[in-house]
């Protein structure tokens, strides 16, 4: 089962549902104000060579811009 993830505005208001792929990028480029609720999808990213850590990100929830 594929989930979206809301968009919100700043003041909390809907704007848009987008993959958990966009909101994991939004999240990445510091693009998130605030979360709200439990994580529901957990994506994986490479191995970093220098110390051996696979990347995660795990608090995808709402985006507010």
């Amino acid at each position: 089962m594929v989930m979206d993830v809301l968009q919100l505005d700043v003041s909390g208001r809907p704007q848009a549902w987008m993959t958990a792929k966009e909101a994991a990028i939004l999240y990445a480029c510091d693009g998130v104000a605030w979360t709200l609720g439990d994580a529901f999808h957990v994506m994986r990213g490479g191995v970093q060579r220098s110390v051996a850590l696979q990347g995660v990100a795990r608090e995808i929830v709402a985006q507010g811009a």
